[in-house]
């Protein structure tokens, strides 16, 4: 070849690169979402899915990602720190929301900032801020000023503060009906239902979602993810949001009341309500123009597991008594914050040394520095395998911090603390550190997700912000989730990585929660 012909093809080469980035700029734009919607059917059981046909979700089940592994992955499995770790790809010992309330590290008095008068007043958001935790609606609008971001629900205001923390522009509710006097005495009233009263304050939503509420209010039938929706579509309609994160309650209502997995019909009916609503919204996006656009993300903030068996209250009285303390309350429960934060190690060994069959085992927190981390009282519990033991280690650091409680205490399956139920199973809960209570759905769809897959990758919920901002086109900051790489059409190198590592560390995790759960239920002889 000669040497004359070297420019001339080099600049061939210069206009055919040119002429590619051109052309598969419009399809690399086409892949990238533009909004994103969220909805969590709160304490939905990953094997609710399963109980009858839910044509929304397997809809977009079939068009992306379904994560058959996919857990909370942190403590404690309740409404707060779920949504929160949501929208904030954080674990609970980093924003410090442990759970629905804590003991103040500073005064040492019990606080809860997530009921009605701190959440409206704008304390809880505020407590959100201080911790420093990114979200996806604050990292959104820094990319996006003009980005709009809402968070809406029903009765679980607490929910849909959480995910809206101190970054979402509207984050609207149901006005909230006081609880009777603990002295006695009728139950207030209902308050009014007004603008006023349905969100947080600066947070309000548009006057047509009032109207949209006052007209189902009026009919005779009706429901919390029926009434969760309208204020949703409403609001669609009115504001079109770049973000929505949605809280469907009912299904957590339905298990709690008839233990979940044991009354299938019930939850059948809870799920498939939650599924139409989900249709509703889909139709919606579909109707404006706005479906092919967005990343759709459908998961839970915990699971549920039936009160099949009872651990004794006074194997936490009896621990607390050996070590000097007086037992406060009813006694026992997983997480304990202690009159005397000092003695956690005490307490933590006095339950082990107990050696009940279904306390598997108990940790305690120790101070370094800055840092907190729980260490394991010995012996561990007769039927705990140190696989699960090892997931339950990794499982209390996750609220490893100043709101933590003192004592972490890991139990069987389908076991709950208290008296015996009078008929076992027939009430649900969520606070304890089971499979069952970590197993959660995870569906991601839509630009630039792959279709048609189930990952085994143990996906969680800190791994849903980074995500949704990834196929947003931002890069997410300072969360301790990564990006699902596996369901991205085109991952980045790096990301693919990260979640490669991670899985490393997390698949014997979730493989030895699950086995723990097996034998248990087997031992109980409730499977």
């Amino acid at each position: 070849m000669s040497r004359a012909r070297i420019p001339s093809l080099l600049l061939v080469a210069v206009i055919l690169a040119a002429f590619t980035s051109c052309a598969v700029t419009p399809a690399a734009a086409q892949a990238q979402a533009k909004r994103a919607v969220i909805v969590v059917i709160d304490a939905c059981r990953a094997d609710y899915l399963q109980l009858g046909s839910m044509p929304a979700i397997e809809q977009l089940a079939r068009e992306g990602v379904s994560y058959r592994r996919a857990w909370t992955g942190h403590l404690i499995n309740n409404t707060p720190p779920g949504h929160l770790t949501i929208a904030s790809g954080c674990l609970p010992k980093t924003t410090g929301v442990i759970g629905f309330g804590w003991r103040d590290p500073e005064t040492g008095r019990r606080v809860q900032p997530t009921a009605w008068e701190p959440i409206v007043s704008g304390e809880y958001a505020e407590l959100i801020a201080r911790s420093g935790a990114p979200t996806i609606a604050g990292l959104l609008k820094k990319a996006e000023p003009d980005a709009v971001a809402a968070a809406v629900g029903s009765v679980k205001f607490y929910a849909v503060a959480s995910l809206g923390a101190d970054t979402a522009d509207y984050i609207a509710f149901t006005p909230h009906q006081p609880k009777a006097p603990k002295g006695g005495g009728p139950r207030p009233q209902m308050p009014m239902l007004t603008l006023e009263n349905l969100g947080v304050p600066g947070h309000l939503p548009p006057q047509t979602v009032l109207e949209a509420v006052q007209r189902l209010y009026a009919t005779p039938r009706r429901d919390p993810d029926q009434v969760a929706m309208e204020m949703t579509l409403a609001l669609v309609r009115e504001a079109q949001p770049t973000l929505l994160m949605v809280n469907l309650p009912q299904t957590d209502g339905a298990g709690h009341q008839s233990g979940g997995i044991t009354a299938p019909q019930v939850m059948r009916g809870a799920v498939q309500n939650a599924d139409a609503q989900i249709g509703r919204l889909v139709a919606l996006y579909k109707s404006l123009g706005l479906y092919d656009e967005t990343v759709w993300v459908v998961t839970s903030d915990h699971g549920m597991i039936p009160d099949a068996h009872a651990i004794p209250r006074s194997v936490i009285n009896v621990a607390m008594l050996q070590a000097g303390l007086k037992p406060q309350g009813k006694g026992g429960d997983q997480h304990l914050w202690l009159p005397d934060p000092s003695r956690a190690r005490e307490v933590a060994l006095a339950i082990a040394a107990q050696r009940v069959p279904d306390v598997h085992v108990a940790f305690y927190k120790v101070r370094q520095g800055n840092r907190y981390r729980f260490e394991l009282a010995e012996p561990i519990g007769p039927k705990a395998s140190p696989q699960a033991v090892a997931a339950y280690q990794f499982l209390a650091d996750t609220y490893a911090c100043p709101n933590g409680p003192d004592v972490s205490v890991f139990s069987a399956e389908n076991t709950m603390w208290g008296s015996k139920p009078k008929a076992p199973g027939s009430r649900g809960r969520h606070n304890t550190a089971t499979w069952g209570t970590q197993h959660v759905p995870l569906i991601i769809a839509g630009p630039g997700v792959r279709t048609g897959v189930t990952s085994d990758y143990p996906a969680r919920l800190c791994d849903i912000a980074p995500t949704v901002l990834s196929a947003l086109g931002i890069a997410p900051r300072d969360m301790d989730g990564v990006v699902l790489a596996d369901a991205v059409a085109d991952a980045r190198a790096w990301d693919s990585q990260a979640q490669a590592n991670r899985e490393a560390e997390l698949a014997p995790l979730v493989e030895a929660l699950e086995q723990q759960a097996q034998a248990d239920l087997a031992r109980l002889g409730l499977l």
